[in-house]
C-alpha cells in the first residue's frame, strides 16, 4: 500500500469501524487491522496529524443518508438513489482516487431499514459493507 493511499483508507476505517464492529461479531482485538511498514498505529498520532495522512476528502453524501418515510419502497436502492445519485459503483470510487482525494467519508442512515428491535436490516448493512470494500479496494 502506498502512503497515498494509507489516509484514503484511514478515513474509511475511522468512520466505519465503530459502527461495522459490534454489528458484525467481531473483535476488535483479533480482527485489528496490522499498519504496514512504514505506518504509524492511529493510537500514536495526535489528531492533525490523522487529519494530514487523510488529505484532501471526499464526502459520499446524499446517498446512504437518505431519510423519510416519503422514500417508495423498502429496498436499499431506493434510500441509496432518492436524493438523485446514482448507486456507488467501483468506477465512481475510482474516478474519485484519480482525481486526487485520499479520504473518503461514508455516512449512513442506520435508521432507514431498523427493525422494532433496532436491528439493521441485513440488506443495508451487505450494501455498506460492499460501498466499503469497494473503497477499500481502490488502492494503489
Amino acid at each position: 500500500m502506498s502512503p497515498r493511499t494509507i489516509p484514503f483508507v484511514l478515513t474509511i476505517a475511522l468512520a466505519l469501524l465503530p459502527i461495522l464492529l459490534p454489528a458484525s461479531n467481531l473483535s476488535a482485538a483479533t480482527d485489528r487491522p496490522t499498519p504496514g511498514p512504514g505506518v504509524t498505529d492511529l493510537e500514536d498520532l495526535s489528531s492533525a496529524e490523522v487529519v494530514q495522512r487523510m488529505g484532501l476528502g471526499w464526502n459520499l453524501g446524499n446517498t446512504m443518508e437518505c431519510a423519510g418515510a416519503w422514500i417508495k419502497g423498502p429496498q436499499v436502492r431506493s434510500f441509496e438513489t432518492a436524493w438523485g445519485n446514482p448507486e456507488t459503483t467501483q468506477e465512481m470510487i475510482d474516478r474519485i482516487q484519480e482525481a486526487g482525494f485520499r479520504s473518503v467519508r461514508i455516512p449512513v442512515a442506520w435508521s432507514n431499514l431498523m427493525g422494532d428491535n433496532y436491528t439493521i436490516d441485513s440488506q443495508l448493512m451487505a450494501r455498506v459493507k460492499e460501498i466499503v470494500s469497494v473503497t477499500f479496494s481502490t488502492t494503489e
